[in-house]
């Protein structure tokens, strides 16, 4: 990796119980290292999968708040 793959966005469900969350952290972590541009977006309450539509009900405001994200970044 590096900074000609551009910014990156990292989204985690706090309560995932797939994906450690520690996972996202160290590679949001490494990109930093690197000065690769990176966003790591945890979300409180949230579940593995959640922007998925079999999980929408369990993980709406998180759906809203990654739309949200990815729009303003788009926007920029």
């Amino acid at each position: 990796l590096d900074k000609s793959c551009g910014e990156i966005f990292l989204f985690h469900g706090e309560c995932d119980p797939v994906v450690n969350i520690e996972h996202s952290q160290l590679f949001y972590d490494k990109m930093a290292t690197l000065k690769i541009p990176c966003e790591l977006h945890i979300f409180e309450d949230t579940i593995h999968a959640f922007l998925l539509a079999e999980y929408y009900d369990q993980g709406l405001q998180a759906c809203k708040n990654t739309i949200s994200i990815i729009d303003t970044a788009i926007e920029n």
